[in-house]
């Protein structure tokens, strides 16, 4: 994608800078600024090889247009100014407003053995001209005349103006002072989205963090004063930073969109097509921080969008179902944004004639995309929670099913053991004795204790102390003395420091094995993770 490709999140940022001296063609003389467009010639070095002085008799030829436009090119740009003759006192300053231009070196045309100034993102910016100011900037005095190298690997395409000192400092500090409240307020909805995916743990939000972050940062590198606020001597970060950031946020804006439209379940063969795309980003990205070869990587990009666009657009409106305002909200959003990136690289590559517009109209789309940001998780919201409505809904039923289905079995058993040898015999009396036995007495501790030994010593036959568990307890017999073991187990483990073997065996258990499998079944807990949940044997513990 072209360097100076304006990034969607970008617009609020973008539309103050507009409104605060950063026009195209301003010719306000009254308020220290003026387009040096008119008082600049051009001649084009393909080879790269001449010197000032060799270029003093080219033959220059005045700059058409509204901004000074050479395109994507490998050659040398030499340009001729004249600086118009003003009255006022000030100091003058020639601004080329780009902040991905290379490298600028201004000479004087009356010695142009060397240059006198230099400026540009491959020099750190303390060897600058003007270092206070975030775009290339050169002293220039009235009357005089000079010539002026540029080269880029980038896209040369500008506003040039001509500014007093008063008007480039306060045009300076408003986009200081812009820089940090958008910086504030992206990194306020980042925290936002953060947010709500550690309290969803919704992996889409995680993925619109990331867009956030990476078209930010994208955004900085063409609008802001972040380079030389933060590495202003770094000329690698500058040169490198911004396409690693454009070919991420493709790479988290074609994720997001597949999170978000379910299109691994929905489209599974264009789940594969989107999921290149992703992959591809990701190695571009990779690529920009090793290789100074921004050029092609900026056009992979280019031609990246413009295959992604129709596809992304005929993707969304497949996806929309009735209902789905935020789909819709999505499609506007995204297919405005896109379609203007498209106007914008157009008027790049010079198929159609370049208007301001398309450069900042991608930034209009910018509240939408919040509020889209807004209706997408109202709209999950609610979808979430009437999830978790038809689950509850459908847990109580499959419960009341349960519960009636284990009272038909009651029943079933009692009719079963209605010709059984409890006829006549005081059942409530029987339950308490066997009560007795299991939770006072304790016998459940004996390993071998057997049902015939637990019915003679409660004075029962072992038929009828069996139908007693099936009919009364609805258990069996090797289960109740397994609970009553599990209940002492827990008991021990709240009360003693005991070691886990050691509790099974004085629990009754015969074995580790017997207590793990019966204590989990009982539980839902292993012993030991029992014991290390302090909240759980406290419970316990208030129970008894």
């Amino acid at each position: 994608m072209p360097r100076i490709r304006t990034n969607a999140i970008g617009c609020c940022f973008t539309l103050c800078l507009l409104s605060s001296g950063c026009s195209v063609a301003s010719e306000d003389a009254a308020s220290g600024e003026v387009s040096a467009i008119p008082y600049l010639a051009g001649f084009k070095d393909n080879a790269r090889n001449w010197t000032a002085r060799d270029v003093v008799r080219a033959d220059f030829k005045p700059v058409a247009g509204a901004i000074l436009d050479e395109g994507f090119s490998d050659a040398a740009h030499w340009l001729k100014f004249s600086t118009p003759r003003t009255s006022g006192k000030q100091s003058m300053f020639l601004v080329f407003e780009s902040l991905t231009l290379d490298r600028a070196e201004l000479y004087s045309l009356e010695n142009p053995e060397s240059a006198v100034a230099r400026a540009g993102d491959f020099y750190p910016r303390s060897s600058w001209a003007v270092p206070w100011s975030d775009y290339p900037t050169f002293p220039v005095e009235s009357g005089k005349s000079y010539l002026i190298r540029l080269q880029s690997t980038s896209l040369l395409m500008m506003p040039v103006t001509l500014r007093t000192e008063s008007n480039l400092r306060g045009f300076t500090e408003r986009r200081t002072f812009l820089s940090a409240l958008y910086a504030g307020f992206t990194l306020m909805l980042c925290l936002v989205a953060f947010g709500i995916f550690l309290a969803l743990r919704d992996f889409v939000y995680l993925l619109y963090v990331g867009y956030v972050a990476s078209q930010t940062l994208a955004f900085a590198a063409l609008f802001s004063s972040f380079y030389r606020l933060l590495w202003p001597e770094s000329s690698y970060i500058q040169n490198h930073l911004y396409f690693f950031a454009q070919a991420l946020s493709l790479a988290f804006g074609t994720s997001f969109f597949r999170a978000f439209t379910d299109l691994a379940e929905r489209r599974p063969r264009l789940n594969i097509l989107v999921t290149s795309v992703t992959v591809l980003s990701l190695i571009i990205a990779i690529g920009t921080l090793f290789s100074a070869q921004n050029v092609i990587f900026s056009r992979s990009l280019t031609v990246i969008y413009l295959l992604w666009i129709p596809i992304f657009l005929f993707l969304t409106m497949r996806q929309i179902e009735p209902g789905r305002i935020d789909m819709w909200m999505f499609a506007f959003v995204w297919g405005a944004v896109y379609l203007a990136g498209i106007l914008y690289m157009l008027s790049a590559g010079r198929i159609i004639p370049f208007h301001s517009l398309f450069f900042y109209g991608q930034t209009a789309f910018f509240p939408f995309d919040a509020l889209f940001f807004i209706l997408s998780l109202y709209r999950r919201y609610r979808t979430m929670e009437s999830a978790r409505l038809d689950l509850e809904r459908e847990m109580h039923s499959t419960l009341a099913k349960l519960a009636s289905q284990s009272r038909e079995r009651s029943a079933k058993k009692k009719v079963g053991y209605s010709r059984s040898k409890l006829s006549g015999v005081n059942v409530g009396k029987i339950l308490e004795s066997l009560d007795h036995s299991l939770r006072t007495e304790k016998l459940f501790k004996k390993e071998d204790l057997s049902l015939a030994e637990l019915a003679s010593h409660i004075g029962i036959t072992p038929h009828q102390l069996s139908e007693i568990c099936n009919a009364q307890l609805n258990t069996s017999f090797p289960k109740l003395l397994a609970y009553h073991r599990v209940l002492e187990a827990k008991e021990l483990m709240a009360n003693s420091d005991l070691n886990i073997l050691q509790i099974a065996f004085d629990s009754g258990f015969a074995s580790k094995s017997s207590f793990n499998i019966e204590f989990k079944r009982v539980t839902g807990l292993t012993p030991r993770e029992y014991r290390a949940r302090p909240d759980v044997r406290h419970d316990f513990a208030s129970a008894v």
